[in-house]
């Protein structure tokens, strides 16, 4: 099928936008973790201290802290793009 045919803007294919949208989130997601997952740093030892679970070391969080807080941004931008795709047209990705 040429670009323009059928549904979509011309450029990019309806499975095409849903996969660049997918990348977006993935992508902005990971700086963004990181600096939260910094910022929560007094959480993260509050954990430690209240529930022995191993979330503070010598150098910062650890590895599943970041890997939390990433999951949760992942989460948090498809519902928010969810959100707002829903208060427009009906048609996924179109």
């Amino acid at each position: 099928m040429p670009l323009g045919a059928g549904a979509g803007n011309g450029i990019v294919r309806p499975g095409g936008r849903f996969m660049l949208v997918a990348f977006g989130i993935l992508a902005v997601s990971a700086p963004v973790s990181i600096v939260a997952t910094v910022a929560l740093f007094p959480f993260w030892r509050w954990l430690e201290e209240n529930f022995g679970l191993e979330s503070v070391g010598h150098s910062g969080p650890a590895e599943w802290c970041f890997l939390a807080t990433y999951l949760a941004c992942v989460v948090l931008g498809a519902s928010l793009f969810l959100l707002v795709k829903g208060k427009g047209s009906r048609k996924p990705f179109a």
